[in-house]
């Protein structure tokens, strides 16, 4: 039977955004929106997604979800999808609610009942601090989480293309020593956070292939797309990416053009998991596979935990 959204609320609890949606049977779901971008994106929610869910049936939520990124052509961008990405998570907890079921299995079967994780913490230290320091850090939350990967960061992270590093070779010294340190065995990834020009991602990338580095991540600025297709054609290491994307295109030129290996749709910043499960797809029909991303804050790993769980 049909379930009509009657009410549809952005609600603030403290720094904490809450969307609480209703249907006109009295089913209820809730989901944390994006701690910092759903404040200031409350306009667009009650102006541009308000009167597109309201009325509407719940169970047409593919449906819903592309009306709102397609119909609001000219407020694209994170802070819209993030809006999309809070209104969705709220229907699905409502239709879980209603069907007794895990939101898995709303968008899809349940493929992964457990879910492995890696280790991205220390942001801040592995930039600013000594390697030595930053890497005991790390080795310390690695112990304590038993996470299966670890993930360290190049450059100075600035999505400039720039070059620039905190400290001269402090990224060269801390691939080389994370290697040491938690040996041959170990899955180990970096992050560039767009720091570096074509020439240089090049040059750090062959040293992460020396010390077999599982992926390099956005060694250059998210949007430089022929660019990072010529970083890709100059290396051999697994490519990752895509985590400030919010558009369903730019995914399918990075996939045809091979500039990524791994897709990493975040899902608050590209509207939602039905949205990211289109890239998920899109991937695995070009032999690719994806790695949600998840910005931090409110609720994010446990939607991702669910979306994971069907890919």
């Amino acid at each position: 039977t049909p379930v009509i959204i009657e009410t549809l609320e952005l609600l603030k609890d403290r720094s904490n955004f809450i969307c609480r949606v209703r249907s006109k049977d009295g089913a209820e779901g809730i989901s944390i929106g994006h701690p910092f971008i759903s404040k200031s994106g409350y306009p667009m929610f009650m102006d541009s997604l308000y009167p597109l869910f309201i009325g509407k049936d719940a169970r047409d939520l593919d449906s819903l979800n592309i009306d709102a990124a397609e119909k609001n052509v000219k407020r694209q961008g994170i802070p819209l999808c993030v809006q999309i990405a809070t209104v969705e998570f709220a229907i699905l907890d409502m239709l879980g609610n209603i069907a007794n079921k895990p939101i898995g299995q709303l968008i899809g079967d349940i493929h992964n009942p457990e879910v492995a994780i890696y280790l991205g913490t220390r942001l801040p230290e592995l930039r600013r601090l000594e390697p030595e320091e930053s890497l005991e850090l790390v080795k310390q939350d690695y112990l304590e989480g038993k996470a299966k990967a670890i993930k360290i960061r190049a450059g100075v992270g600035d999505n400039s293309g720039s070059d620039r590093d905190n400290a001269p070779g402090r990224t060269e010294k801390l691939i080389r020593m994370a290697r040491e340190m938690f040996g041959d065995e170990m899955v180990l990834m970096i992050d560039g956070n767009g720091s570096y020009s074509v020439k240089e991602a090049i040059r750090i990338g062959k040293i992460l292939e020396e010390y077999k580095y599982y992926f390099y991540e956005e060694p250059v600025p998210w949007d430089w797309y022929e660019e990072q297709k010529q970083v890709a054609d100059g290396l051999n290491i697994t490519m990752a990416g895509g985590e400030e994307e919010f558009g369903i295109h730019a995914f399918r030129w990075l996939i045809a053009n091979n500039a990524f290996d791994i897709l990493q749709p975040d899902l608050f910043y590209f509207g939602g998991m039905i949205r990211a499960m289109k890239v998920a797809r899109m991937a695995e029909a070009a032999g690719k596979t994806i790695t949600p991303h998840m910005s931090e804050g409110g609720l994010g790993y446990l939607y991702m935990l669910h979306m994971v769980s069907a890919t």
